[in-house]
């Protein structure tokens, strides 16, 4: 669970009868805290709220029901590739089909940064969160995987030095997954989980790309070797 705070504070999430407690600031956290949830049962709906300074933030109260375990069925919806800030009404579809889960699977902004100044990307993030985007997610848990336009540029490939700080922006603020990449994720976010039983593999076609300029070879890669090696 996270919550993007505008100021340096101490932030507290309520939930399932405990609470969690965290220092945040603009500078290091970029506002951000993150907090690993524990104690929750499979396939259960529960609720919280988060207080900033010890005041509760009431727009930011939240429900979201966990996976099931084991044959069940849950339902999922995907997406990309949406315009910065986007309030389409796309997002009350999606919001209506009460998803298990909402993969969103790249271009969250068009904004292209390549920036070395990894408050760009903070910057970035909040605008790309729109009312309706906010009001989606805070009832529905989602999975995200950057992709071109909203990590560097168009065509970016595994030589770009900005990747570093936006590889340390992006796990700061997103936290990741128990990942196959190595640890700290230096060489792309990729990594598998089960649900039900059904595994969803989640690869990173942007951060090792060869580059597309680079003669045609058997060697040439959009994964890289080592996510290769970890897909096989």
């Amino acid at each position: 669970s996270s919550m993007v705070a505008q100021d340096v504070g101490t932030v507290t999430l309520d939930i399932n009868n405990q609470t969690y407690s965290k220092t945040v600031d603009n500078v290091t956290d970029f506002g951000t805290a993150l907090f690993d949830l524990t104690g929750l049962s499979p396939n259960t709906t529960y609720t919280g709220v988060y207080s900033l300074n010890g005041v509760p933030q009431t727009d930011t109260a939240f429900s979201f029901k966990t996976l099931p375990q084991g044959a069940s069925s849950f339902k999922i919806v995907t997406g990309s590739c949406n315009r910065t800030g986007s309030n389409a009404s796309v997002w009350d579809k999606i919001k209506e089909e009460q998803a298990d889960l909402f993969f969103h699977l790249g271009d969250l902004n068009y904004l292209d940064l390549n920036s070395y100044d990894k408050q760009d990307y903070s910057q970035a993030l909040d605008l790309s969160f729109s009312d309706k985007i906010k009001e989606l997610l805070q009832q529905t848990p989602w999975v995200y995987q950057y992709d071109n336009h909203d990590s560097l540029k168009p065509t970016p490939d595994k030589n770009d030095p900005t990747w570093t700080p936006f590889m340390e922006f992006f796990t700061k603020v997103h936290g990741y997954y128990t990942p196959g990449s190595i640890n700290p994720v230096v060489d792309g976010l990729y990594y598998s989980f089960i649900v039900g039983r059904v595994k969803f593999i989640m690869l990173d076609l942007r951060r090792m790309r060869d580059p597309q300029a680079s003669p045609d070879s058997p060697t040439k890669s959009i994964l890289g070797a080592n996510q290769k090696v970890w897909f096989k």
